[in-house]
């Protein structure tokens, strides 16, 4: 059951809605995340509604809490990443991305063409992993495969994807 100040929240937060999806949008670490955002800040504002001075300008507060959320669902990205993408990740996330070699503009071009050339079903699988973010067990249960297969599978393709990217870096630094 809703308190009073639950739903005085729940009517703040529709008012301010397309404030917080701004926000989300700014800080989220994929726009396929910042639904899930959205509605992690507006659970968490909901739920601790009987903290806040709803009376007051709320923004600041949503502010802080979708930025809370977003570098939540950050971690969490993140973490399910391999190594060599967590970097890329990490790289991403920065502000000044002078600093690092070879740029970043260019690993992120040679991992989507990469990625083009991997056969259909890997590229399903990479779905399922980093996109829909499933777990191997979940992947094997959908799939119809062994847990220890899916894990097979999606350390041979990084491993694919990590040589064809060296290649390709290597390549266009030699033909710039």
């Amino acid at each position: 059951m809703q308190t009073e100040k639950q739903e005085k929240a729940a009517q703040l937060f529709l008012k301010y809605h397309y404030f917080v999806e701004k926000v989300a949008f700014c800080a989220a670490p994929s726009i396929q995340l910042q639904e899930d955002i959205v509605n992690d800040a507006f659970l968490d504002f909901i739920r601790k509604a009987d903290q806040w001075d709803l009376d007051q300008d709320v923004r600041p507060l949503l502010k802080r809490i979708t930025i809370i959320s977003a570098r939540r669902y950050w971690r969490d990205y993140v973490r399910s990443l391999p190594e060599s993408l967590q970097t890329l990740a990490e790289i991403a996330k920065e502000e000044d991305r002078s600093d690092h070699s070879p740029n970043l503009e260019d690993q992120l071009e040679s991992m989507e063409i990469c990625m083009k050339k991997l056969a259909q079903k890997a590229q399903n699988l990479l779905d399922l992993h980093y996109f829909r973010q499933l777990s191997c067990k979940q992947i094997a249960e959908e799939t119809g495969q062994s847990r220890e297969s899916v894990y097979t599978a999606l350390s041979r393709i990084r491993s694919i994807l990590r040589d064809c990217m060296e290649h390709a870096l290597r390549w266009s630094t030699s033909h710039e």
